[in-house]
C-alpha cells in the first residue's frame, strides 16, 4: 500500500470526523474535551496531518453517539483506489438510522454543557421510557 494511499485515508477520515463534530455544531475543542485531547490535536486528525488510532477513533464514536462504521463511508475522493476502502457488511449487522428527531434531541443534548443537567435529563428520559 503506497504512503500516498494512507495520507488519503487518514484525510478521508479526518473530513468523516470535522463532518460529524459539525453536523452536531460542535467546537473543535468541545470536542477534544469529550475525548481528553487537545484543540489542536482534533484540527489535525481533521486535517489527516496526523493518524488517528483505533481507541480514539472508537471513543469519538462513542461520545458522538455515532456507529464507527460512519468514519469509513463511501469515499467521496476520486484520487481513492476504487475498492480498496471497503468495508465487509455483516448481513446480520445491527442498523440504526437516526430521525430527524433523534438527530435533534442528540444535538441539543451536546450543547449541554453542565453535567448535572445532562445527568438529570437522562434520568428523566430513562424514568419516562419505562
Amino acid at each position: 500500500m503506497s504512503s500516498n494511499f494512507k495520507t488519503d485515508i487518514n484525510s478521508f477520515i479526518g473530513k468523516q470526523i470535522r463532518s460529524l463534530r459539525r453536523k452536531l455544531n460542535l467546537s473543535q475543542s468541545e470536542l477534544g474535551d469529550k475525548i481528553g485531547l487537545s484543540f489542536q490535536q482534533i484540527q489535525k486528525y481533521e486535517k489527516g496531518v496526523n493518524k488517528i488510532s483505533a481507541s480514539t477513533l472508537y471513543m469519538i464514536s462513542v461520545k458522538l453517539n455515532t456507529p464507527i462504521t460512519y468514519f469509513f463511508g463511501q469515499p467521496a475522493e476520486e484520487n481513492l483506489t476504487e475498492g480498496l476502502l471497503c468495508i465487509e457488511e455483516d448481513t446480520q449487522e445491527f442498523r440504526y438510522e437516526v430521525d430527524t428527531t433523534e438527530k435533534i434531541l442528540i444535538e441539543t443534548f451536546n450543547v449541554i454543557k453542565n453535567k448535572k443537567n445532562k445527568n438529570q435529563i437522562l434520568k428523566f428520559l430513562k424514568a419516562v421510557s419505562q
